[in-house]
């Protein structure tokens, strides 16, 4: 037997104007690896969450795409702004702790513990928020360093 949450029926919604403007940016951010080509993207996400400054969403995918462009301050500024919309948004919360943690160990080796705590608290947002938001895996691997 399948579990409860696999047999229930499914939520069905209209997306909002933003989130519908993002599917095909959102498609290419899951597809794109190389750091030129999501520092190419970040442009265009950002020229998405000028059009909808009111979504943390975007915000988060603009944060997503600049942590894969290896632009952790400025990612953790996109994710600030989704957390200014909705403090409790999981995704922002999940991107922030990533970008500090690679900030932080890109700049003096591993995090001092004020600011793994830090971390630790948008962490704990995050999972408060969504246990299962994909971010928060992220980090465990880059803390194993894969």
């Amino acid at each position: 037997p399948l579990p409860p949450e696999v047999m229930r029926e499914p939520t069905i919604r209209i997306l909002r104007p933003s989130e519908a403007a993002a599917i095909s940016l959102q498609a290419e951010a899951l597809r794109t690896r190389e750091v030129e080509a999501n520092e190419a993207l970040a442009v265009r996400v950002a020229a998405l969450a000028a059009r909808f400054p009111a979504e943390p969403v975007i915000h988060a995918l603009h944060a997503s795409v600049l942590f894969s462009a290896e632009k952790w301050d400025e990612a953790i500024a996109a994710a600030d702004r989704g957390l200014a919309i909705d403090p409790a948004h999981a995704r922002s919360n999940a991107l922030r702790a990533l970008a500090m943690y690679r900030a932080a160990t890109q700049a003096d080796g591993p995090p001092n513990r004020a600011v793994m705590t830090e971390i630790d608290g948008y962490l704990d947002r995050a999972r408060a928020s969504d246990p299962r938001e994909p971010a928060l895996q992220m980090l465990r691997r880059t803390s194993r360093g894969e």
